[in-house]
């Protein structure tokens, strides 16, 4: 989104939040107290302590290829200090405290596990390391990948993901769409299984080791080339592109090592060996939307409209796809829009989306926080109309243009990052966990 438009989103917020500061402090009472003070404990990853050589990245054809992808920060975790017999075991980590999966490495529907209670205030994992990353827009948790979020930006060019390590906030890895494969204004980001089941070949030749299964699955990341403020564009698509599978995802003692014996992996960099294309139009008007999700076989997406109002409507496409097709959406419902006590102009607007892997949950968030929508059925599009989302968190302040949420691998917890209004490198990574007594 537009700087000019986030000025009169933002400023509002403090003054808000203040005036409920104590209602907000009663209320995480309630679900369990804060987290904040465990913003440096050994939980947050076992692959906490990885550094990583930004020169090593071939970022070309990248957005900036002078940028530093970003070293381990010194507030990361040390599994060497005094702390880490209390930390969870690099073989088993803890549900909910991993962006990436790892006994379930290699499905891109694992982490099916329901939370009914999220911790309401975030704990922030660690920054952004790379300064490539200003403007992000788009969010999604790897199951193939131990500790990874794929991020990416709100730009125009060639299509590029980032993946970025949960617990530093460092680019492990950049995938880079083929010649040719841009976009104007991306979106949103979600991870499916590929077209058709047609990403296991592709997958595997993206990947470090090919050979194994986890590599060969059917894992896609797909992408909305979505942005439509001005509500005048006519290319609008859908880009998918083959998830690979990182040779230093979750490395820890076993890969290369430094003077200090802490781990380092080199950044990987590849150029995707498939991707689809889907042109897309609205029915009737033209639309701007952010909010973004898949069915977890990629039988269907859907865009929830961004706009300042009171309902905001839901479309959808089903498949099957295939490369170049030109898909038209339909109209399927409306959601009404999440108040605060006071709603800063721009507030209504919804900016982000996942479905969770069961399809028995839909987070979505909008600039003043994070809902989530809980179904009785599988037939959750036609049910979420009428359904009443519970509130995961108010905010958080710290994320000043919030437009990206995920759903963790474990399906229990949470992940959001923030663009920055300036376009400034270095937003905070912020983690929901579950605080369901099963989570703990």
């Amino acid at each position: 989104m537009t700087p000019f438009l986030t000025a009169r989103i933002c400023s509002p917020f403090a003054l808000i939040f203040l005036v409920v500061a104590v209602a907000c402090a009663s209320d995480e009472s309630s679900r369990g107290g804060s987290l904040a003070e465990d913003a440096d404990a050994a939980w947050l990853s076992p692959v906490a302590d990885a550094a990583v050589d930004a020169s090593d990245v071939d970022a070309d054809a990248v957005e900036d290829p002078d940028a530093d992808a970003g070293t381990a920060p010194d507030e990361a975790p040390d599994a060497g200090d005094d702390d880490a017999d209390d930390a969870p075991d690099a073989e088993a980590p803890q549900d909910g405290l991993d962006a990436g999966a790892d006994d379930d490495a290699g499905s891109a529907v694992a982490g099916d596990g329901l939370c009914e209670t999220y911790s309401a205030e975030p704990t922030e994992t660690a920054k952004l390391q790379d300064e490539r990353l200003t403007g992000v827009s788009g969010i999604a948790a790897s199951r193939l990948n131990s500790g990874i979020l794929w991020i990416h930006n709100d730009y125009a060019g060639l299509v590029t993901v980032y993946a970025v390590e949960a617990s530093t906030g460092v680019t492990r890895g950049v995938l880079i769409a083929p010649e040719g494969v841009t976009a104007s204004n991306l979106e949103g980001m979600a991870i499916a299984r590929c077209p058709n089941d047609e990403g296991g070949e592709a997958n595997a030749a993206d990947s470090a080791d090919p050979d194994t299964d986890a590599a060969q699955e059917s894992s896609c990341l797909w992408l909305a080339d979505s942005g439509n403020n001005l509500k005048t564009r006519t290319d609008l698509s859908v880009v998918v592109l083959p998830e690979p599978l990182l040779s230093n995802a979750g490395a820890t003692g076993d890969s290369a090592a430094n003077d200090s014996g802490t781990a380092v992996s080199a950044p990987e960099s590849w150029t995707a060996s498939k991707a689809w294309r889907f042109a897309f139009a609205y029915p009737g008007d033209n639309v701007d939307a952010e909010a973004f999700a898949v069915e977890p076989d990629g039988s269907a997406f859907y865009f929830l409209e961004k706009v300042d109002a009171d309902m905001a409507r839901l479309f959808e496409a089903r498949g099957p796809f295939a490369d170049g097709d030109f898909v038209a959406l339909e109209e399927i419902g409306a959601l009404a829009a999440q108040e605060f006590i006071i709603t800063p102009t721009l507030g209504k607007m919804m900016t982000g989306a996942d479905l969770h892997p069961s399809r028995r949950r839909f987070v979505m968030r909008s600039y003043i926080g994070s809902f989530e929508y809980r179904f009785e059925s599988d037939d959750w599009a036609r049910e979420i109309p009428g359904v009443t989302p519970e509130v995961v968190a108010w905010g958080p302040l710290s994320e000043p243009q919030g437009e990206a949420i995920t759903y963790g691998a474990d399906g229990k917890s949470l992940w959001t990052v923030s663009e920055d209004p300036d376009q400034a490198p270095g937003q905070g990574i912020h983690f929901y966990p579950c605080l369901d007594a099963a989570a703990e």
